[in-house]
This record gives structure tokens, C-alpha cells and sequence, in this order.
């Protein structure tokens, strides 16, 4: 059985935008699902604007969270070593977007969350090639050639 392999500092906040199920081959965040042209349409030329799900939480919660939705026990769960120079907390201001364009994300985390478990559960032939590495044989087999004659 699988287990999670959790960083020791995973207590500390990150900003989520999970990914959900859309139809298309490859899932995509759900917080650019909808509404991704509202700087495009209404915002100011030259401005930059941070599209943020809103949705900062602990690595150990989502883990939880996941497990959950997939009826599996958080023992599964094993904390590792953090990687040198772990950051400790990211974060993402999407205020800019919010008040001066009224943008919010399309759905809650706890909605898309649930949307991305359901789309790898539906899809696990698409993961598992993934997983086998398989996609980098045919990235080889098409770039090989062009990243060599690049490189000389």
C-alpha cells in the first residue's frame, strides 16, 4: 500500500489551487478555470495581477483531506526530512485582483480538492503512464534531435 511522504515542515501555510476535473486530457487549476480573462477584459494595461485560489493550508491537512475523500487511513501518512533550503511559508497576494477587479476564485478548495481526487480516481491510466515515466521515452523520441542541434 502507498504512503504519503510528508516534509517534517509541512505544519506550515501554503496557498492551494487545486487542480480539478475538466473535460480535457489533463487536468488544469481550478482557479484559472473560470474568470481568467477578467484582467484581459477589465483590468489596466501594464498591470500585473496575482490569481490566487485563496486557499492557504498545511501540507498535513491537505494530506489528510485527500486521504479522506479516498476512505484510506492517515497512517499511511510518514513524515521525511526536509529537502536543504526548504521554504518555511509561500504566499500569494491576490488582493490587487479582488478589489480593483472583483475577482473571485470559481470554486472553494474544499470543492476543487474533491473534483481533482475524483478526476485521478476516473483517470489512472493517464496517471499511471505518469508514474512509469513513459512520457519521458516519447519527449526523448521528439526533442532529442532538436535539443542536440540546439545545444551545438
Amino acid at each position: 500500500m502507498a504512503r504519503w511522504a510528508l516534509p517534517a515542515a509541512s505544519a506550515s501555510p501554503r496557498p492551494w489551487c487545486p487542480r480539478a476535473h475538466i473535460p480535457h486530457p489533463k487536468p488544469r487549476p481550478i482557479c484559472l478555470r473560470s474568470r481568467t480573462n477578467t484582467p484581459l477584459e477589465k483590468g489596466r494595461p501594464g498591470a500585473v495581477y496575482n490569481i490566487g485560489g485563496e486557499a492557504e493550508r498545511c501540507n498535513i491537512d491537505i494530506v489528510k483531506a485527500i486521504l479522506k475523500l479516498l476512505s484510506k487511513p492517515e497512517k499511511l501518512i510518514r513524515f521525511v526530512a526536509d529537502r536543504p533550503g526548504h521554504d518555511r511559508r509561500y504566499a500569494m497576494n491576490a488582493g490587487k485582483i479582488r478589489e480593483e477587479l472583483g475577482w473571485v476564485p470559481a470554486h472553494t478548495f474544499e470543492r476543487g480538492l474533491e473534483e481533482t481526487v475524483q478526476w485521478y480516481v476516473e483517470h489512472q491510466t493517464w496517471w499511471e503512464r505518469v508514474m512509469s515515466g513513459a512520457y519521458r521515452e516519447y519527449y526523448e523520441a521528439q526533442y532529442r534531435t532538436r535539443l542536440q542541434a540546439a545545444l551545438s
